[in-house]
């Protein structure tokens, strides 16, 4: 018995509505890579700040699959771009996560193996600094958003 030419196979069940790499965030996997690059070069014994990374990553990806199905029952364009949101949103949120994530990494050194007390400080205040500017990027966010109509209401659906 010959095996079914792959034509009359039935398609493959995928639980992804839309391919990995388009909801996949590459500014976050390149924030991971600066972010171990910084640790290691500053302190070697503080590489522990690239764990955070991974659910970060996870929880990216989960949300716009959620929003991907969403969309896709609303009969929406599920294009990269409005599953993503705004241009500048995951650059700035990957700097941001960045910097928060090397300042708890420089913290956490501190107690956990004996890093410089300036270093602790440097790592406070990287993490203030990225808590602050994450505060005031929401709000700027939220003000947007109140002065726009909902996309999903005005949109055409795709054919």
């Amino acid at each position: 018995m010959s095996r079914p030419s792959k034509d009359a196979r039935e398609p493959r069940f995928t639980p992804w509505i839309v391919p990995l790499r388009r909801i996949f965030p590459w500014w976050y996997l390149v924030a991971c890579v600066v972010t171990f690059a910084v640790t290691l070069i500053v302190d070697p014994a503080v590489s522990a700040a690239g764990a955070f990374w991974g659910p970060a990553i996870g929880v990216a990806i989960r949300d716009r699959q959620f929003t991907a199905y969403r969309r896709q029952g609303k009969g929406l364009s599920l294009s990269r771009r409005d599953l993503i949101g705004p241009w500048w949103l995951e650059p700035l949120a990957a700097l941001l996560l960045t910097i928060f994530f090397v300042g708890i990494s420089f913290a956490l050194g501190f107690v956990f193996g004996g890093t410089p007390v300036s270093l602790r400080w440097t790592g406070v205040y990287l993490m203030a600094t990225s808590l602050v500017t994450f505060g005031i990027l929401l709000l700027i966010i939220r003000g947007r958003r109140r002065n726009r109509p909902n996309a999903d209401r005005t949109a055409t659906p795709s054919q």
